[in-house]
């Protein structure tokens, strides 16, 4: 995802991801344990932990990479939480930690 983001803006294009996440590693092993439980396939917790930690870190290198970020949380109900453009915050939900 990285190398093909920085290619897109070699190439001059106008980079714009839609990040969506959930609050914590937690909910993402209990939303594959009720996945499990429907018949789907399982992942192994530490999977799913590597996967977690990943995707925030990718997050956070790519904030300064892309022209425009939006944020999403898939905790509840699935919402804009931060809009990003150019590295800098333009919006964020006032319920958004810090």
């Amino acid at each position: 995802m990285i190398s093909n983001i920085k290619l897109a803006k070699e190439k001059g294009f106008y980079v714009t991801m839609n990040y969506i996440g959930i609050e914590s590693v937690d909910i993402a092993k209990e939303r594959v344990a009720i996945r499990v439980s429907k018949g789907g396939h399982g992942i192994p917790d530490e999977a799913i932990e590597r996967r977690y930690g990943d995707s925030l870190a990718n997050l956070n290198k790519v904030i300064s990479m892309c022209d425009k970020i939006n944020i999403y949380d898939n905790t509840e109900m699935f919402k804009l939480v931060m809009a990003v453009n150019n590295g800098e915050i333009i919006w964020k939900d006032r319920n958004s930690p810090s």
